[in-house]
């Protein structure tokens, strides 16, 4: 067995064939002898049997994914400029259209700018893995990794927006996803899928806009920095489910406020600062909110208002408070609240429970 793993791929498959070769061979020459022969060999057919199913899961995945078509890409995929294919050789689109969905796993629609994945295989060193014009969408169907290993790993110059029913994993060594507009800001939607970010050295999903999580959307974002940042207007979540954490940071962060409602499910538990920061005030409306903090910080905190409607869960365990909103707390409808903290559970200047 320590032969065949030091095989290289091909070698593997034609080690493979070879072997699967042999039981059909025996096959072949047991059914040339007369019937009455194959009924003493019933141990040596089951045995034919046994090692075919065991070969078959020798094989390495990675041979099967030749078979389906698709191969790993190493190069970065830039719409921006004269797109290539995974050996750099320049593409020429039918109707406005380049189609690599049966060879690479991606289809770049300049119509529509839209950017649709589906088994794509993206590792790409000393460059991004994605870099994309502004006001684009990238639609996930099944399951796709993307891998920028000293860069960005998605880079939009301008607004971008997730969709569809897939799943993408993505890393960078900077952020994981990073929208920037030097002239509006770039705004990031994850309206659909299944997307999970880390970033080994900067925040995992940086927005220089506005940050919305929404629909279907199911997010979890691991930051060095933090897990979730918007630098804009600030951040929305609506009827998504949201993981965010940090090494070295709050959790999840914007410099503008934050607004969490309709059933969505917010959970910024795993943070060295705060696991909330949001600079403009926070809402929670009919949603579910789990929040912890690193040493001497709070869960949640805002220098704004705070305010918990209608049927929300909100639970703060923070090493310094639970909760702090500098301006106001109010605490109306069924919401429910729990807080922890060795200074303060709750703090403000105004607290109201109605």
């Amino acid at each position: 067995m320590e032969k065949f793993k030091k095989l290289s791929l091909r070698g593997k498959i034609e080690y493979i064939f070879y072997c699967m070769s042999y039981p059909f061979l025996l096959l072949f020459d047991w059914v040339s002898h007369p019937v009455k022969h194959l009924a003493k060999k019933k141990k040596q057919i089951a045995s034919v049997i046994i090692t075919t199913i065991m070969l078959f899961n020798m094989l390495p995945g990675t041979a099967f994914a030749v078979e389906n078509g698709i191969v790993k890409r190493t190069i970065c995929l830039d719409v921006q400029s004269a797109i290539v294919d995974k050996d750099g050789n320049p593409l020429t689109p039918t109707d406005g259209v380049y189609d690599m969905l049966s060879t690479e796993g991606w289809k770049w629609d300049s119509n529509t700018n839209v950017l649709t994945l589906n088994g794509v295989d993206l590792e790409v060193s000393g460059n991004c893995a994605i870099v994309l014009a502004g006001n684009t969408e990238i639609e996930l169907i099944g399951t796709n990794s993307v891998v920028a290993n000293d860069s960005i790993s998605v880079q939009s110059f301008g607004n971008l927006t997730i969709s569809g029913t897939g799943t993408v994993n993505i890393r960078g060594r900077w952020a994981g996803i990073n929208a920037d507009d030097q002239n509006a800001g770039g705004n990031i939607s994850v309206a659909g899928g299944v997307v999970n970010v880390t970033s080994t050295n900067d925040s995992a999903v940086l927005a220089q806009g506005a940050l919305s999580v929404s629909g279907s959307a199911n997010l979890t974002a691991n930051g060095y920095y933090c897990g979730l940042q918007a630098n804009g207007s600030g951040i929305t979540i609506s009827g998504a489910v949201v993981e965010a954490s940090s090494t070295n940071d709050a959790a999840l962060f914007t410099k503008g406020s934050l607004a969490i409602s309709d059933s969505s499910s917010v959970t910024a538990a795993n943070s060295a600062f705060a696991g909330i920061n949001a600079k403009e005030g926070i809402t929670v409306t009919d949603s579910i909110v789990n929040a912890g903090s690193g040493v001497n910080y709070t869960a949640i905190y805002t220098p704004k208002a705070l305010t918990l409607n209608g049927t929300s869960k909100v639970t703060a365990n923070g090493d310094f408070r639970g909760i702090q909103a500098e301006e106001s707390i109010t605490i109306g409808g069924s919401a429910k609240v729990t807080v922890n903290g060795k200074n303060e559970g709750l703090a403000s200047l105004d607290v109201n429970i109605t």
